[in-house]
């Protein structure tokens, strides 16, 4: 998009007529957690040499979960920035940006699930020496409708963005398809948060792990599923709110959730490395106290250590 007739930047970013105070609280939340995720991935690059067995759970699936929020984080920085200095306000060019953001969105979605469901469960499992197949064959097929659910969701999110590129191409696209989707995909998301807590919790406080389990790693535990409880809710309020006749939620209302998603999906990534730089995964605990311990060899281990995300957005 050309520039304007006596373009100047310092003058054009974020004009007032434009961004009002929701605006720039939207923004400011954007860079916040934009620095967060940069500080998380060089805290997991400082302690993942010195994790020990824990390691397995802040392995390859995590680092590329938590590498695919950070771009998808820069990416809507940088769009958002762009907008703001009105180098592409206006522009078509923006679907494109909001296309790469929901990709991105999609794959960080899908790490983090399996290394939530998957990983924290089976490591748990093994440390108490009791990994049954019936619970790996429901975590696979849940991780499989999710996978599918969100495949669908980035696509067809994906494509209304790219149909936004020519206004007269959405008087006919049917958008109700996209909600009961996102509906759909956050509530299998959140029964299946509150089902593996309850495993994983389970397993914690057993009588095998409370004699080796500290405080810490119950604590934890506890604000992984408590970010992820409210993390997952919040979109599930807002796709419900949108089949309520004369539903609808303010700005305010959403620049709140906004900020309270994003805090809640920081934590889960933090939170992932408390848990696995607790002593509960060193090899040699629950064998000194008697509880039988399953050895596994992490593939990860061997390895070199190295739309719309929001209330108003996809989140």
């Amino acid at each position: 998009m050309a520039r304007r007739h006596g373009y100047n930047r310092s003058s054009t970013c974020f004009r007032p007529s434009i961004y009002d105070d929701y605006a720039l609280s939207d923004y400011a939340c954007l860079v916040v957690f934009l620095a967060v995720y940069l500080g998380t991935l060089i805290t997991l690059c400082i302690v993942r040499r010195g994790t020990g067995a824990g390691k397995h759970l802040i392995g390859l699936p995590y680092m590329l979960a938590l590498s695919f929020k950070f771009i998808q984080q820069a990416i809507n920085f940088v769009s958002s920035t762009l907008q703001a200095c009105e180098v592409t306000y206006g522009s078509t060019d923006v679907y494109s940006w909001i296309i790469a953001i929901n990709v991105f969105y999609g794959l960080e979605t899908i790490m983090l699930l399996f290394v939530v469901l998957w990983t924290l469960n089976t490591m748990l499992r093994k440390q108490l020496g009791h990994n049954p197949s019936a619970l790996r064959m429901g975590l696979i097929a849940v991780l499989t409708i999710l996978g599918i659910l969100n495949a669908v969701s980035v696509i067809l999110y994906s494509y209304t963005s790219w149909l936004s590129r020519d206004y007269r191409n959405l008087v006919d696209f049917n958008y109700t398809a996209v909600y009961y989707v996102d509906l759909a995909f956050w509530s299998v998301y959140l029964a299946s948060i509150l089902a593996s807590a309850t495993l994983s919790l389970l397993a914690v406080r057993s009588p095998k792990t409370k004699r080796v389990a500290g405080g810490l790693l119950v604590l934890w535990a506890s604000i992984l599923y408590l970010s992820l409880f409210v993390y997952s809710l919040i979109p599930v309020i807002r796709s419900s709110v949108l089949f309520i006749p004369q539903g609808q939620i303010s700005r305010a209302g959403y620049l709140a959730m906004y900020w309270i998603s994003s805090l809640f999906h920081a934590l889960v990534f933090i939170s992932i490395i408390g848990i696995a730089k607790d002593g509960t995964w060193r090899p040699n605990t629950f064998a000194a106290t008697g509880a039988p311990v399953e050895r596994e060899h992490d593939a990860y281990d061997h390895q070199q250590d190295p739309v719309y995300d929001g209330a108003g957005q996809r989140a």
